[in-house]
């Protein structure tokens, strides 16, 4: 948790929250690309990033965000 209150005070870093549309979106997801419960949520992240304006993720894992389309990915190492 403290490396958690690092990151959400810092003052770059916007915090975002799921909303009724990222949550649409996710489900619209899951169901478009058959996504089974091992991938809920990481498709939820991505739908909330989506919704949010997010264009680049940089991730320790690419293939959680690459069948989405919509994120430059980068992988973090």
């Amino acid at each position: 948790m403290d490396i958690v209150d690092l990151w959400c005070n810092l003052e770059k870093v916007t915090v975002i929250y799921p909303d009724d549309m990222s949550f649409g979106r996710a489900k619209i997801w899951i169901s478009m690309f058959n996504l089974g419960k091992n991938r809920l949520n990481a498709t939820n992240m991505a739908a909330c990033y989506a919704q949010n304006g997010a264009s680049k993720i940089i991730t320790a894992n690419s293939k959680d965000f690459e069948i989405f389309e919509v994120f430059k990915l980068v992988d973090y190492k």
